[in-house]
């Protein structure tokens, strides 16, 4: 509720502008995007700009049943995995050190 006395007040307000650019240095990069996905029976992930080092797929249970090392190309393809239409948790690492892991349903 607000509440005042009938009348013109110049006072009553003031507009402040300030001449600043918007602030954008702040946005995440997309340079350890990673993408998961399936095709045709096959699980494919691009790590668009950087190298892949290692790839762990695990069961929902939190059985490891894939691992690949030392690939050291930023695309690979798993190929022959059984497909049994159940969730798998895909662990990528990086060349540069950083860990990724996405669900998939394969």
């Amino acid at each position: 509720m607000f509440t005042t006395q009938k009348g013109t007040f110049n006072d009553r307000f003031v507009l402040c502008f300030i001449s600043k650019k918007l602030k954008t240095d702040n946005f995440e990069t997309e340079t350890n995007r990673i993408f998961i996905f399936v095709n045709k029976k096959n699980i494919k992930i691009d790590a668009v700009k950087n190298s892949i080092k290692n790839i762990s797929v695990f069961d929902i249970l939190g059985r490891q049943i894939y691992q690949k090392n030392e690939i050291r190309s930023s695309k690979f393809s798993i190929e022959n995995l059984p497909s049994q239409n159940q969730i798998l948790l895909i662990k990528v690492t990086l060349d540069d050190g950083s860990i990724t892991t996405q669900k998939i349903i394969f």
